[in-house]
């Protein structure tokens, strides 16, 4: 069986929550605006919606919560988009969008795959 933690795609998304929260306590106070703080919720609320999920009883219910989490990536994308006009020459920034659009693609297979699997089901695929 295997755990959300050994998921790529959740891999993914817990580090780029903490380098977002690294990247924003990083920033001068005077330099933080909203969009920083919005991206830093937004990129922390992927990982917790695929880890939530992974514990509940049924595919249906664990889709519903992958969903959230996928309706987080949209979040945080435009968030991005936000932070890259008003730091323009930020490096992190540049590399988030890339794993956002990588977790985006795996989220997506993840959740096609739960899908298949039956509403139903009870999931077997992870420990309780």
């Amino acid at each position: 069986m295997r755990r959300y933690e050994d998921l790529l795609v959740y891999q993914l998304a817990e580090k780029l929550a903490t380098d977002t929260q690294q990247f924003v306590i990083d920033m001068p106070r005077s330099l933080r605006r909203p969009v920083l703080l919005q991206l830093e919720r937004s990129t922390g609320s992927i990982p917790d919606a695929i880890a939530e999920g992974s514990k509940k009883e049924t595919n249906k219910e664990y889709y519903q919560y992958l969903s959230t989490g996928m309706g987080s990536v949209a979040e945080a994308t435009t968030q991005l988009r936000r932070a890259k006009r008003a730091y323009p020459t930020s490096r992190f920034l540049a590399e988030a969008q890339k794993t956002i659009a990588h977790i985006q693609q795996l989220l997506t297979g993840l959740m096609k795959t739960v899908r298949e699997r039956g509403e139903n089901e009870e999931r077997r695929f992870f420990r309780k």
